[in-house]
């Protein structure tokens, strides 16, 4: 009953979602970026920029995360700035500006893991811990199973605006869930 209660299925969903963007990004730009007509050097670097600003970001977070009894906000904010940039990067041409979206991306997404894993402790209920991380971070295992064949199908199409726009979509979604969640987490005294 615990696991299957509306904000432990929700963060559930948060992961699928987050994996779908996580591993588009980390495995499919150097290729999205290969098919529009950019170098391999360029996706790599790219991606290289992406993942260590998202290190720096978790830093921050973990931070930021302690000082708000609002984690939310915090998951929101950071997605919707990683969602809007990976975004752009579908209508950007230029390789200074890629790599640019994609560090601002790898911030921000950064900026959201420490507050997201306090989000899921808020949610789970006294004495549920293990049973509920167990369900609920299996989403990303889900998540990753279903990125690459969707993804795979626009890119064998040669849609990597929507492989794009798709990531970016994920990201937005998990922003409600996160809103969501935390609507429906009962306040600790």
């Amino acid at each position: 009953a615990v696991i299957f209660s509306a904000p432990i299925f929700l963060c559930f969903v948060y992961f699928i979602l987050l994996a779908i963007f996580q591993v588009g990004v980390q495995n499919f730009l150097p290729t999205i970026l290969i098919v529009d007509g950019f170098t391999l050097a360029l996706g790599t670097t790219a991606l290289t920029a992406f993942l260590f600003a998202s290190s720096g970001g978790t830093i921050v977070g973990a931070v930021l995360a302690d000082r708000t009894p609002h984690q939310e906000r915090l998951v929101a904010g950071g997605l919707l700035v990683a969602a809007i940039t990976v975004a752009a990067i579908a209508f950007v041409h230029t390789a200074a500006l890629i790599v640019g979206a994609l560090t601002i991306a790898g911030f921000a997404l950064g900026l959201t893991l420490p507050p997201r894993d306090l989000l899921v402790r808020n949610a789970t209920p006294r004495g549920a811990t293990g049973r509920v991380f167990g369900f609920v971070y299996s989403g990303l295992d889900v998540g990753a199973a279903i990125a690459p064949i969707v993804i795979g199908v626009l890119l064998d199409n040669g849609e990597t605006q929507w492989t794009l726009l798709l990531m970016s979509a994920s990201a937005l979604g998990a922003i409600g869930t996160t809103i969501a969640i935390a609507r429906l987490t009962p306040r600790r005294v």
